[in-house]
């Protein structure tokens, strides 16, 4: 079965509710919808929703890509690349992954080095 087809482990640890952070977030922002537009969103109000989300979601792409070009400039590396660096990890194949020019080693050392959220092999 593929990975992404594998549930997940319940959910452990004790650290924030994400729950709480999240009623937080929509609090603040509809105070700033109240604030900009002097009411808050509501129904059959003259928008096309869809719209309005799909513009949102665009826009947060645009700041997900923003983010990781200053980050570190990164170079696009091909979906192939990254999937034969989960291979190699996964397989124990470590000399194929550090051979010279494997962008995906040099995408896993940079993860390693700068995020410090992948283990070694």
């Amino acid at each position: 079965m593929d990975s992404h087809h594998t549930p997940e482990p319940a959910p452990t640890g004790n650290g924030k509710i994400v729950l709480d952070e999240v009623l937080k977030d929509l609090k603040e922002r509809a105070e700033a919808g109240m604030e900009k537009y002097g009411t808050y969103l509501r129904t059959n109000n003259g928008r096309k929703a869809l719209v309005d989300a799909y513009q949102e979601q665009c826009d947060n792409l645009m700041y997900m890509k923003q983010y990781l070009m200053e980050m570190n400039e990164i170079k696009p590396y091909k979906s192939w690349d990254f999937c034969a660096s989960i291979n190699c990890r996964f397989t124990g194949l470590k000399e194929r992954c550090k051979s010279s020019g494997c962008k995906a080693y040099e995408f896993h050392q940079y993860l390693k080095q700068n995020c410090q959220i992948i283990e070694e092999y």
